[in-house]
């Protein structure tokens, strides 16, 4: 389970328009919410061979924001946090 907090459209502002997932085929995240809320996701993972993935929010003009990539099980880049399940 992946647990974040929603950035924001401009910053810390206003809600994002989608999520990018990269190197989690077949991911297919919660809508953004309202920055400052609290997000989470559980991918399915049965024979734990993702051993990393990076989340970046994207606003309404297109711009991705700074990548958060997150080592399953270990440190991140970013606010996420990621545990595997038993």
């Amino acid at each position: 389970m992946l647990r974040w907090i929603a950035p924001g459209d401009d910053g810390y502002c206003g809600t994002a328009s989608a999520y990018r997932w990269t190197g989690a085929p077949g991911v297919a995240g919660p809508r953004p919410l309202v920055a400052g809320t609290a997000q989470t996701v559980t991918i399915d993972d049965p024979q734990h061979r993702l051993s990393a993935l990076t989340l970046q929010a994207v606003d309404d003009a297109g711009n991705a924001g700074i990548p958060c990539r997150v080592v399953i099980g270990g440190g991140t880049t970013c606010g996420l946090s990621a545990a595997r399940a038993p």
